[in-house]
């Protein structure tokens, strides 16, 4: 092809192309003017962050007065509210995106001198902002249905506080409701740390309660574990509503100190109020408690008062034998160290055949621990015995009757020594001397045979062939006694010694 009509084909293509760029700007300069003119929607889209922030004030208020309806009086404002929160997410929304209108508002100034470019890029991204716009004014008109609703809320609400006010001005009425409750509380607290003393005491005499075979409300053997259980809930709620309560002083008092100059205040005011009240609306926890507690106290009740009257016949019983002189402290002590010794003396007889030295040692110290033990009964009976000896010979009154500080325990100790046989005598010689003494006709005591109960008192044997101080009865029921020696065999009462018939022995745990 020769060089002028590549020059031709040059011209008529930059023709072509001016011609076509002429075309598009005209076009756009159309749709800028008509469609897309830029002061009209600088108008629109600069005015939208101001109406936005109008509209979400507004909604605010709606959300708030709805919330608080709902809260001060149990309005059903669910689906309102719900309405007011998705049209604020709406708005904010919008007001994100119009943040990009910056961009292009800066544009409007240099309009003389948009290039092509500049017009295409207004026209092709200012659609987004169009329909933002667009998007307001639908939101805009969905407020106008429901800003009746939002203005019913506002007056409702200032009525409502108003009136509440008026009505629960006087502090004083709710703050003797508290007091009373917690009077009342008290009580209850105060009744369920007897209860709580009482399966105290009747589980620290566990093993005596087992020995005579007291029975519950339902015949069955007293446990006191359960009922330990069932008190730990009544004593955790009491303990937990106490709180509360003083929590709700506390709250009081800050209601006290409020202003309620404004209606922000006011309605602070009036939450707090209703706050409290609420948490004063316990009386179905309270007559729950009430309730179990109740219900652990009809159930140990009769067996502290059968404890008791055991209390009263082993007394009656050891007063009688004192009396009677009828025993020696200093033999029986003797009797019960003899057991002792027979109890370990062959496995100990083996271990030292085996040069066990460990076993050995522990089982002389297993030994001495219950001689100790049975020496510091045998001190402590002799003062008993004494008292018992003033309380026969002398008129006292029933005030004084315990001046001694004897408990059931030391009733039971004394029963169980001064009506053990001081010689190998047949039991049926002890049944003798016992029925010369007391009537038959004591409740408990009339089937059981002291001397059965003596003699286990002191026993190192366990039930499966080992030794350990927990036989030591005086390791589970001597919490009242004054005694140094307590600790040192509790130390070891875990401990059991097993001792093998083959030439080998071992310590198990």
């Amino acid at each position: 092809m020769k060089k002028n009509n590549f020059i031709e084909l040059g011209l008529i293509s930059v023709a072509l192309l001016y011609g076509v760029g002429s075309l598009y700007n005209n076009d756009l300069n159309k749709k800028i003017e008509n469609d897309y003119n830029p002061q009209q929607i600088s108008e629109q889209l600069s005015n939208i962050d101001d109406n936005v922030n109008l509209l979400l004030n507004k909604l605010q208020v709606g959300i708030s007065e709805g919330t608080y309806l709902k809260e001060v009086d149990k309005r059903n404002t669910n689906k309102d509210i719900a309405i007011f929160l998705e049209m604020n997410q709406s708005l904010h929304e919008i007001k994100l995106k119009n943040k990009d209108w910056s961009k292009y508002k800066e544009m409007v100034k240099n309009k003389s001198n948009w290039t092509v470019l500049d017009k295409a890029n207004w026209v092709y991204r200012i659609d987004n902002l169009k329909n933002n716009y667009n998007n307001f004014i639908i939101v805009q008109q969905k407020y106008k249905k429901i800003e009746p609703k939002i203005n019913e809320y506002l007056k409702e609400s200032e009525v409502f506080t108003t009136n509440f006010i008026k009505k629960n001005k006087n502090l004083n009425i709710i703050e003797d409701v508290l007091n009373k409750s917690h009077k009342d509380l008290n009580i209850l607290n105060d009744k369920s740390l007897a209860v709580d003393k009482t399966i105290s005491f009747l589980k620290s005499n566990q093993n005596i309660i087992n020995t005579f075979k007291i029975k519950d409300t339902q015949e069955k053997d007293f446990n006191a574990n359960q009922y330990v259980a069932k008190m730990s809930v009544v004593t955790n709620n009491i303990t937990h509503l106490l709180k509360t309560e003083d929590e709700i002083y506390k709250s009081l008092e800050n209601i006290k100190k409020l202003n309620v100059s404004n209606k922000k205040e006011q309605k602070n005011w009036v939450l707090g109020v209703k706050e409290v009240n609420k948490k004063l609306e316990n009386k179905e926890i309270k007559e729950k408690i009430k309730n179990d507690l109740t219900s652990v106290e009809k159930e140990v009740i009769p067996v502290l008062e059968k404890v008791k009257e055991l209390e009263k016949e082993l007394k009656e019983i050891v007063k009688t034998k004192v009396q009677d002189k009828d025993f020696d402290l200093n033999k029986i002590a003797q009797i019960h160290k003899e057991k002792i010794k027979n109890e370990i003396k062959d496995d100990l007889k083996l271990a030292q055949e085996n040069s066990d030295n460990e076993v050995v040692n522990d089982l002389n110290e297993l030994n001495n621990i219950a001689n100790n033990k049975i020496d510091e009964d045998k001190n402590i009976l002799n003062e008993l015995v004494t008292n018992l000896e003033k309380e026969n010979t002398t008129q006292k009154t029933q005030e004084n009757n315990n001046a001694g500080g004897m408990n059931l325990f030391h009733y039971y100790l004394m029963y169980s020594w001064l009506n053990s046989s001081t010689s190998p005598s047949p039991v049926s010689s002890v049944s003798s001397n016992l029925s010369n003494s007391v009537s038959n006709s004591n409740r408990f005591t009339n089937n059981i045979n002291p001397s059965n109960i003596g003699s286990n008192m002191y026993t190192v044997k366990t039930a499966d062939g080992g030794y350990s101080t927990d036989g030591i009865i005086g390791s589970k029921l001597n919490n009242n006694l004054k005694t140094k020696s307590t600790n040192s065999y509790r130390s070891i009462s875990v401990r059991k010694i097993s001792v093998g018939r083959t030439s080998s022995m071992s310590m198990g745990g």
